[in-house]
């Protein structure tokens, strides 16, 4: 038991200090359509399976949802819980339109 869990950090160590080599290259995200997903992603995409593809997406859905909800609040102090989750539903379905 303790020998594996050697062998994780050992790994994670492992890792991290790979990482720490690295030399960062700037990103130039390409923002003229954001529908096209760029070919190094869809490689990413391709390689998950379609739980693991899922879970992305719930994450996603989760933290666009949580930052609507914070933005409502933010801009809306006077609202109640319930007209929140309402507005927070309809911008999630039918967006700010």
């Amino acid at each position: 038991m303790i020998a594996e869990r050697h062998r994780a950090f050992n790994r994670r160590l492992t890792a991290i200090m790979a990482c720490a080599n690295i030399d960062p290259v700037p990103m130039q995200p390409d923002h003229s359509n954001p529908d096209i997903v760029d070919d190094d992603m869809a490689a990413v995409f391709r390689d998950k399976t379609p739980v693991e593809r899922l879970r992305v997406a719930f994450g996603l859905w989760t933290s666009t949802r949580n930052m609507v909800e914070r933005l409502l609040r933010s801009q809306h102090p006077d609202w109640d819980d319930r007209t929140v989750q309402a507005e927070v539903g309809r911008r999630m379905s039918h967006g700010t339109g």
